[in-house]
């Protein structure tokens, strides 16, 4: 593990244990189905290594190899707008089911290590860049008198950019690579209600983009979608 894994996994335990005072009854709050927002921010954690496959030539024959990119973090921001309802409110027999629909605009900064092809060692420093607007749904899993958590799902479209290498001397396969498509995430909240209308809370989650790629007239290179877990701070409001 080297220092940038271990300041993030840092932040990570440290975001975990932030966590455990939700779970702590303090007075009840009146909950009506509402309009919300949120915005907040966090760090990638352990984003998996891309599988890469490079076509270095194709006259007079085509070369192939299959490589890594590898990454070592990122940082992550998001805004979210989405109603909040339950359902069961006239069978007092039972509790009812609190859910929530929302839209959310994912982007994050990923942080790229190096590149591995056969014979082919870079070492990049930059960063890969991602956005993505994410349809979620979530429904409350536990809850005390001012504390809710939340599980939930998204599905999406993600734009990736990966910058160029080309000054490292390596090969046109390190130009600049883009790409789209599905996204998807699996999240879940710890919230803090701090009064009727807003609240703070802390999420961990695991979410995929799009890989990308590059061609130029003597090589080509395409990367695998991207993985990675995420924990990240903020702040919710009703409407």
């Amino acid at each position: 593990m080297n220092v940038k894994q271990f300041k993030r996994a840092s932040v990570a335990f440290a975001l975990t244990l932030g966590m455990m005072p939700l779970l702590y009854a303090a007075t009840p709050v009146t909950e009506d189905p509402a309009w919300y927002s949120t915005i907040s921010g966090g760090v990638l954690l352990n984003p998996r290594d891309s599988d890469s496959s490079v076509q270095l030539s194709k006259t007079p024959v085509a070369i192939t190899l299959d490589g890594l990119m590898r990454f070592n973090g990122g940082q992550v921001l998001a805004a979210t707008i989405g109603k909040q309802w339950h359902t069961n409110e006239d069978n007092t027999d039972k509790e009812p089911k609190h859910r929530r629909l929302e839209v959310e605009y994912w982007q994050g900064r990923v942080e790229r290590s190096s590149f591995d092809a056969g014979v082919l060692h870079a070492i990049l420093d930059d960063s890969v860049h991602a956005n993505a607007l994410f349809v979620n749904a979530l429904q409350r899993v536990f809850s005390t008198e001012k504390s809710r958590w939340w599980l939930g799902a998204g599905l999406g479209y993600a734009r990736v950019r990966m910058p160029g290498a080309s000054s490292l001397d390596t090969c046109a396969c390190l130009n600049s690579a883009e790409g789209n498509g599905l996204a998807a995430q699996v999240k879940l909240i710890g919230e803090r209600l701090l009064s009727e209308r807003t609240a703070l809370f802390l999420q961990v989650g695991y979410l995929q983009v799009p890989g990308s790629s590059t061609k130029t007239p003597n090589s080509s290179a395409s990367h695998e979608k991207l993985l990675s877990g995420n924990a990240l701070i903020g702040f919710r409001i009703r409407f």
